[in-house]
């Protein structure tokens, strides 16, 4: 019962991965929401990207239906934030999945519905990201948190890994509205990042958003340069390269998995 009660909300988290894994390795095994029950037991083999594709699409349009439509909470301080974050965080997340497979008018739709409230900030891209950045829409805390939330417990500073931002959606929207035709439009949000962080004159174009993204070191640059079919002349990969090997460990341990090819 309560499996059926939180699955869309807890599936927000889990297609995060399923993205990630999707993006470097492609097809992967996924572990059904049913349980884990007998899993380890059965050689599952790798579920094709076109299919977790429309798992997460599925899945995702569902979340958002359900999620509550309010500002996302970059670090939740409840179980509440935590486990309900907000639509926002699906709408951003499948918008990636569209773009992955150039779906570019529903991407912008999602994009534009979260741009548009103008509710969450924009601050120059810090070399490293703490718990007091503006610009974190979602994000993780790595470590051991003493009382003082700023430092791990063994008086390391702390580590936080933004997975969704405020300067990212931007020019997630941008290269949507420059694949649509609409450059006036992406002119806006590429100038406001590119002034924002000291960077002026930057082309209307998905180069100048590859230079902006290169620049700023933002997240998930290896996703955008294979949607925009950059990544193997930006970073000199042979075709099968566009997908990393699978670990062999994990081909010893079911030998219904099968290699990328080149590998």
């Amino acid at each position: 019962m309560y499996r059926a009660v939180y699955s869309p909300y807890l599936n927000v988290y889990r297609d995060m991965c399923y993205y990630q894994m999707l993006i470097w390795w492609g097809g992967v095994v996924v572990v059904p929401n049913a349980g884990f029950e007998g899993y380890a037991d059965t050689y599952v083999p790798r579920t094709s990207e076109s299919s977790i594709l429309q798992m997460l699409e599925e899945e995702l349009v569902e979340a958002i239906r359900n999620l509550d439509e309010k500002k996302c909470v970059a670090f939740a301080t409840n179980a509440n934030d935590a486990v309900f974050v907000s639509k926002d965080v699906a709408r951003i997340l499948l918008a990636k999945v569209y773009m992955y497979q150039q779906k570019w008018a529903a991407a912008s739709n999602l994009l534009q519905q979260v741009v548009d409230k103008n509710i969450y900030s924009m601050e120059k891209v810090p070399t490293k990201y703490t718990s007091e950045n503006k610009d974190l829409i979602l994000a993780l805390k790595v470590g051991n948190e003493s009382r003082d939330s700023r430092v791990n417990v063994d008086g390391s500073p702390e580590k936080v890994v933004p997975i969704m931002t405020t300067t990212d959606v931007k020019l997630l929207y941008a290269e949507c509205e420059i694949h649509l035709g609409n450059n006036a439009k992406a002119s806006k949000y590429i100038s406001e990042v590119g002034n924002i962080n000291g960077i002026s004159g930057t082309n209307v174009s998905v180069e100048g958003i590859k230079q902006l993204r290169k620049s700023l070191k933002l997240q998930d640059y290896f996703a955008f340069l294979k949607r925009n079919g950059l990544a193997i002349k930006e970073l000199g990969l042979e075709k099968y390269q566009l997908l990393l090997p699978i670990p062999q460990n994990e081909l010893m341990v079911n030998p219904n998995l099968t290699q990328n090819p080149g590998y």
